[in-house]
């Protein structure tokens, strides 16, 4: 299970990087898995124009799993590098520190946010 990690480096600037989930037999499920500690579970929903998107440079509120469920989240590093997240794509974001990222939303927009927990 793949999935992108927006995060600090040690130069301060925010960069991403590809990764994989390493699965494994989760007890109670029927399938493979990949078990993280979450404090919550965030829906999240955005409407055509309504002026939500993050033009300024921040970093992420806490460190958490954002999984679109609807829409188009355009999301740029502070190093330069744009990348559009669509329906079903998991972004981790760990850039809690440092100059941060923009984030654009491109018209409705629907996201669930799983902040982690430790």
């Amino acid at each position: 299970m793949k999935y992108a990690r927006l995060y600090t480096g040690t130069d301060g600037e925010t960069h991403y990087e590809d990764l994989e989930m390493e699965l494994r037999p989760v007890p109670g499920r029927s399938s493979h898995g990949c078990p993280w500690a979450a404090t919550e579970a965030i829906f999240l929903s955005s409407v055509e124009d309504s002026g939500a998107s993050l033009n300024e440079w921040h970093p992420a509120p806490a460190h958490q799993f954002i999984v679109t469920l609807s829409g188009t989240t355009e999301i740029e590093a502070s190093d330069g590098e744009i990348r559009r997240f669509g329906p079903g794509q998991v972004l981790m974001v760990a850039d809690t520190s440092g100059k941060g990222h923009r984030t654009r939303y491109q018209g409705a927009r629907s996201a669930l946010h799983i902040p982690i927990a430790g």
